[in-house]
């Protein structure tokens, strides 16, 4: 049997046929996590949380994570220490399983096991109430 340009084409083919199986394969072994499940909504009220993001600025600077031994310490202004209906999300883009949700500190600091951290970025998100408007702190960072 000769090789001609006929044989070559039909192996570029399967070759390309292969690889292009290949990736479907390797695409579908890919978690993929969406950012929140009712994304839509959220985006209805974007007027709002850029709203309260802007009521917000006056905390960003006094809210402070602080990383030790022991874990996390996200420490609040004293403006939150009475606030009932504080909401704090610890978000992890890649992996919605190691995401962290608390309610309402008992203190002016909530405290992080590290046992419940895997290292990777994070994106904090706190949110709150008070006199009928709506405030939310977002910080980024490592652990």
């Amino acid at each position: 049997m000769k090789f001609t340009w006929g044989w070559g084409i039909a192996l570029f083919l399967m070759g390309f046929m292969a690889y292009i199986l290949s990736m479907v394969f390797q695409a579908q072994k890919v978690q993929t996590d969406l950012y929140a499940e009712d994304y839509y909504a959220q985006e209805v009220n974007f007027q709002q949380t850029l709203d309260a993001k802007a009521r917000a600025l006056v905390y960003k600077d006094s809210i402070s994570v602080e990383q030790s031994a022991e874990g996390i310490k996200i420490k609040f202004p004293e403006a939150l220490a009475g606030q009932t209906n504080t909401e704090v999300n610890l978000y992890r883009a890649n992996n919605a399983q190691l995401d962290l949700n608390f309610k309402s500190p008992q203190n002016n600091f909530i405290l992080i096991d590290k046992a419940n951290l895997i290292k990777g970025n994070y994106q904090l998100k706190i949110k709150w109430e008070a006199n009928n408007e709506s405030f939310l702190v977002e910080k980024n960072f490592y652990y």
